[in-house]
């Protein structure tokens, strides 16, 4: 029975994406227990003359070729074809950690009913590792190993990218969870989404992932005024579907992520940008309302002073 799927987007990678194949098929795990979906995104360049190359030498990898829709458009195809029983979504430019296959395999076998596992990553600069622990208190690690609900996941614990999960296939197919396309930020809104439905998350305490962070000049070469808007939106939407329901403990993971996604808007490494100053001076009055009102409604106990005074200091 094909327990997990690997999915990952490929697009402008050639530089990386051997090394990410070569992550998962050096571990010599029983290939009929996963499968590799790579989604060539319309890459450009000769990346997918590399996927073919891995292909031709392992049955269990397949490939979908489409028009370039972007990251989360591409994993939602990977996501719609996959037969696992879990789903991981890999990026082309990260690897994965020895033995991360087996030990997941393990963890699914021992506890199907999970609909979300969480672990541990590795960010990696050039050649340099380090761990970032999920739980970087000593009082977060009682913690690990406990299955917890979303509300619970989402305002004791922290968070991340979604490539740190696996997310049971069943679970997304039966609450139609997916990545919204076209937006930055995917992950935030993805993973809030997913807290909303989720009843059994379980942390873990390995760490299965290297997650690659590029260097990538200057801040004013990485600067786009999308970012916000598309957190903005984001923000918005999170209130929308907050107004809407009926559940006290969906509105609070809800209102929660409108205010720490508020709060990320104000601690931007932009904020010498006269245009994201320009941004956040023009909805002044939106992101201090959302701010506050999201504070009582996720029943938070501090940072408000602090995102206040942010406020004030910028604007």
């Amino acid at each position: 029975m094909m327990k997990l799927s690997i999915v990952i987007p490929v697009y402008n990678v050639e530089p990386f994406i051997r090394g990410t194949l070569d992550s998962i098929y050096k571990q010599g795990v029983d290939e009929s227990l996963f499968e590799v979906i790579v989604v060539n995104d319309g890459t450009p360049d000769n990346s997918m003359a590399i996927v073919e190359m891995f292909a031709d030498a392992h049955t269990n990898l397949a490939i979908i070729n489409q028009k370039n829709q972007g990251l989360s458009a591409a994993r939602n195809s990977g996501i719609k074809v996959a037969k696992g029983d879990y789903i991981w979504v890999v990026d082309s430019d990260d690897s994965i950690t020895e033995k991360s296959i087996s030990q997941a395999l393990g963890e699914i076998t021992r506890h199907p009913y999970v609909e979300m596992f969480c672990f541990d990553l590795n960010e990696q600069r050039g050649d340099n590792f380090t761990p970032t622990t999920l739980f970087s208190k000593p009082s977060y690690c009682k913690y690990y190993g406990e299955v917890h609900d979303g509300y619970f996941f989402c305002r004791k614990l922290p968070t991340g990218v979604s490539q740190k999960f696996l997310f049971s296939r069943s679970f997304l197919q039966k609450y139609e969870l997916e990545f919204t396309p076209g937006i930055y930020h995917e992950d935030q809104d993805f993973l809030i989404r997913c807290y909303t439905k989720a009843k059994c998350i379980l942390p873990l305490k390995h760490i299965w992932y290297n997650y690659n962070i590029r260097e990538s000049g200057s801040i004013t070469s990485t600067f786009k005024m999308k970012r916000f808007y598309d957190l903005l939106w984001i923000i918005k939407n999170f209130r929308r579907l907050s107004i809407e329901t009926n559940d006290m403990k969906t509105r609070t993971i809800l209102e929660e992520g409108v205010f720490s996604l508020c709060y990320s808007l104000l601690v931007s490494q932009y904020k010498n940008i006269e245009e994201y100053l320009s941004f956040l001076r023009n909805n002044n009055k939106q992101l201090k309302y959302l701010l506050i009102s999201s504070y009582f409604k996720s029943m938070r106990k501090n940072s408000l002073g602090k995102s206040l005074r942010l406020i004030k200091a910028i604007i």
